[in-house]
């Protein structure tokens, strides 16, 4: 037994020496950061720049991690193009709520609606479109096809626990290099979580073809946010900080 409680110990102080905290709704958050990524600091100067100045008018950015093996390249100034990548993100009219697991049973039933009649509004479009049941687009269709209708097509939830709700998309951006505007499509992993009462953000972002990793990387975040943090309470109640 004496044991037991010594390997969790060190599991602990393990995860806190390299977790961040914070503060949401006046509720102490902590985040560890994905396995083989590290947060952008201030240290690295233009990324972190650029890095703030990529926001919206709905969300706080809380936090934004790279690819530990670029941190040099990101202290020493450079601002590489990042296919692989993780936001931590919150939205600000809910951010100051403490949401119980009732209301966030709701939240994901809305999620689960929204996405459907999108995706049925594509559909629509291309009667030979085809969704498996595990929500990938069937290989034979192209995903670019449907994108030139739609600049983000969100597909099933592929995972859903009490506190947690998972769903996967295409994305078609465009990026300015050297003068000349390359068009890409990522593919995105967005969990929304709800710890301790306060629902954030996960997103993970991949290459097209990077579907399954952004999946397999976001569930396995996402636990771990989950277990670095309490419970969130059954009742959800509204609380101005």
């Amino acid at each position: 037994m004496k044991k037991t409680i010594v390997t969790i110990c060190l599991i602990f102080i393990a995860i806190s020496a390299y977790a961040d905290n914070f503060s949401i709704g006046g509720k102490e958050i902590t985040i560890p950061p994905p396995k083989g990524f590290s947060r952008v600091t201030q240290q690295m100067t233009e990324l972190y720049r650029v890095n703030l100045q990529l926001v919206d008018g709905v969300h706080d950015k809380l936090a934004y991690y790279i690819p530990k093996s670029d941190i040099p390249a990101a202290l020493a100034g450079e601002i590489p193009f990042y296919e692989r990548c993780f936001i931590l993100m919150v939205n600000k009219e809910v951010k100051n709520m403490v949401v119980g697991s009732d209301e966030f049973s709701g939240f994901k039933n809305i999620i689960k609606q929204q996405n459907k009649e999108l995706w049925e509004s594509v559909k629509s479009e291309i009667p030979d479109l085809e969704k498996e049941s595990s929500g990938v687009i069937s290989k034979a269709f192209d995903v670019d096809v449907a994108l030139q209708l739609s600049p983000m097509l969100p597909l099933d939830h592929h995972y859903e626990a009490d506190n947690a709700i998972s769903y996967s998309m295409y994305i078609k951006g465009g990026v300015s290099v050297k003068g000349t505007k390359e068009v890409f499509i990522s593919s995105i992993t967005l969990t929304f979580v709800n710890v301790s009462g306060r629902v954030l953000s996960l997103y993970c972002y991949g290459s097209k073809e990077d579907i399954e990793w952004t999946r397999s990387a976001s569930k396995a975040w996402t636990n771990m946010v989950i277990d670095s943090n309490t419970q969130p309470p059954v009742r959800s109640s509204k609380e101005q900080k």
